[in-house]
């Protein structure tokens, strides 16, 4: 798929936490929804490929970086990976072997909500 010529790491989408490594992205205390109100973020492993997907009432953006270098490879936008918005010159395609065992977490610098101690939320 191709990516608008524009290389990951200089085709951030305005608005959004872009964070050039795996690392930077968990040290990044923005991406805490109690931080920026209206995004909820989530990250997972993808095939070779760390991930970071953004979604909010109007959009959704999903980061895919090297599990290897932790560099950014490639932006998408929309749901279900529609647009390349940034990566390789030669394109890129969305690993195909995402198989999650249940909804992706926070990232993990993000405190979760356990609720109160007796297991409820209110």
């Amino acid at each position: 798929m191709p990516c608008n010529g524009v290389s990951a790491a200089e085709g951030c989408p305005s608005g959004s936490s872009c964070d050039a490594t795996w690392s930077a992205v968990l040290s990044d205390h923005t991406l805490c929804p109690f931080v920026l109100i209206g995004m909820s973020y989530s990250v997972y492993d993808c095939g070779g490929y760390h991930v970071l997907s953004e979604f909010g009432a109007d959009r959704g953006t999903t980061y895919f970086y090297d599990m290897t270098s932790g560099d950014i490879v490639a932006i998408f936008g929309g749901s279900n990976w529609v647009s390349c918005l940034a990566g390789p010159s030669t394109g890129f395609v969305p690993p195909s072997d995402c198989q999650l065992d249940g909804p992706p977490g926070p990232p993990p610098q993000c405190p979760v909500d356990a609720g109160l101690e007796d297991g409820s939320r209110d």
